[in-house]
Protein backbone atom coordinates (compact mmCIF):
# COMPACT_ATOMS: atom_id res chain seq x y z
CA UNK A 1 0.00 0.00 0.00
CA UNK A 2 1.78 3.45 -0.85
CA UNK A 3 2.44 5.55 2.07
CA UNK A 4 0.89 9.41 2.24
CA UNK A 5 4.33 10.66 1.10
CA UNK A 6 4.24 8.52 -1.71
CA UNK A 7 0.82 9.61 -2.64
CA UNK A 8 1.77 13.25 -2.78
CA UNK A 9 5.16 12.50 -4.25
CA UNK A 10 3.17 11.05 -7.27
CA UNK A 11 1.21 14.10 -7.09
CA UNK A 12 3.69 16.81 -7.22
CA UNK A 13 5.44 14.51 -10.22
CA UNK A 14 1.90 14.84 -12.19
CA UNK A 15 2.01 18.74 -11.30
CA UNK A 16 5.69 19.04 -12.78
CA UNK A 17 4.57 17.22 -15.48
CA UNK A 18 1.39 19.20 -16.48
CA UNK A 19 3.76 22.35 -16.65
CA UNK A 20 6.39 20.69 -18.16
CA UNK A 21 3.64 19.84 -21.20
CA UNK A 22 1.60 22.66 -21.06
CA UNK A 23 2.98 24.33 -24.48
CA UNK A 24 1.70 20.66 -26.27
CA UNK A 25 -1.34 20.51 -24.03
CA UNK A 26 -2.38 24.53 -25.63
CA UNK A 27 -1.81 22.80 -28.80
CA UNK A 28 -4.43 20.14 -28.14
CA UNK A 29 -6.51 20.86 -25.54
CA UNK A 30 -6.49 24.28 -24.69
CA UNK A 31 -9.73 25.20 -22.59
CA UNK A 32 -10.48 21.94 -21.72
CA UNK A 33 -9.83 19.80 -18.35
CA UNK A 34 -7.07 17.48 -18.24
CA UNK A 35 -6.36 14.49 -15.84
CA UNK A 36 -2.51 14.39 -15.93
CA UNK A 37 -0.82 10.54 -14.16
CA UNK A 38 2.74 9.59 -15.35
CA UNK A 39 3.63 12.26 -18.03
CA UNK A 40 0.12 11.47 -19.57
CA UNK A 41 -3.26 12.60 -20.28
CA UNK A 42 -5.73 9.66 -18.47
CA UNK A 43 -8.60 12.09 -19.10
CA UNK A 44 -10.07 15.52 -20.82
CA UNK A 45 -13.03 17.25 -21.09
CA UNK A 46 -15.04 20.62 -20.82
CA UNK A 47 -16.55 19.40 -17.54
CA UNK A 48 -14.14 19.35 -14.61
CA UNK A 49 -16.50 16.78 -12.68
CA UNK A 50 -17.14 14.58 -15.81
CA UNK A 51 -12.61 14.46 -16.23
CA UNK A 52 -12.52 13.86 -12.34
CA UNK A 53 -14.61 10.82 -13.03
CA UNK A 54 -12.77 9.49 -16.15
CA UNK A 55 -9.67 9.91 -14.84
CA UNK A 56 -10.59 7.36 -11.74
CA UNK A 57 -12.23 4.89 -13.78
CA UNK A 58 -8.98 4.94 -15.41
CA UNK A 59 -6.43 5.52 -12.86
CA UNK A 60 -8.50 3.59 -9.90
CA UNK A 61 -7.03 4.78 -6.63
CA UNK A 62 -4.06 6.34 -8.04
CA UNK A 63 -3.71 10.72 -7.62
CA UNK A 64 -3.66 12.78 -10.27
CA UNK A 65 -3.11 16.31 -11.50
CA UNK A 66 -5.97 18.15 -12.77
CA UNK A 67 -6.51 22.06 -14.29
CA UNK A 68 -8.05 23.81 -17.46
CA UNK A 69 -5.26 23.88 -19.98
CA UNK A 70 -4.51 27.56 -20.61
CA UNK A 71 -7.03 28.56 -18.02
CA UNK A 72 -5.53 28.31 -15.00
CA UNK A 73 -5.42 31.78 -14.00
CA UNK A 74 -9.15 32.11 -14.04
CA UNK A 75 -9.57 29.37 -11.97
CA UNK A 76 -8.01 31.16 -9.32
CA UNK A 77 -4.54 29.34 -9.75
CA UNK A 78 -5.78 26.68 -7.62
CA UNK A 79 -4.40 23.15 -7.37
CA UNK A 80 -6.99 20.28 -7.82
CA UNK A 81 -5.76 17.49 -5.70
CA UNK A 82 -7.61 14.22 -5.91
CA UNK A 83 -6.95 12.92 -2.90
CA UNK A 84 -9.42 10.92 -2.58
CA UNK A 85 -7.02 7.67 -3.12
CA UNK A 86 -5.37 9.68 -0.08
CA UNK A 87 -7.96 8.94 2.32
CA UNK A 88 -9.17 5.51 0.96
CA UNK A 89 -5.89 4.64 1.59
CA UNK A 90 -5.40 6.56 5.14
CA UNK A 91 -9.04 4.95 6.25
CA UNK A 92 -7.79 1.55 5.53
CA UNK A 93 -4.99 1.96 7.46
CA UNK A 94 -6.65 2.88 10.51
CA UNK A 95 -9.09 0.10 9.96
CA UNK A 96 -6.86 -2.30 9.47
Amino acid sequence: MATESDILSQFDADEAAYWSMREELLKEFKGKWVAVHNRKVVASGNNQSEVIKSAYEVLGKSPFYLNCVGEEDKVGKRVYRCLAALIIQLLHRSHG
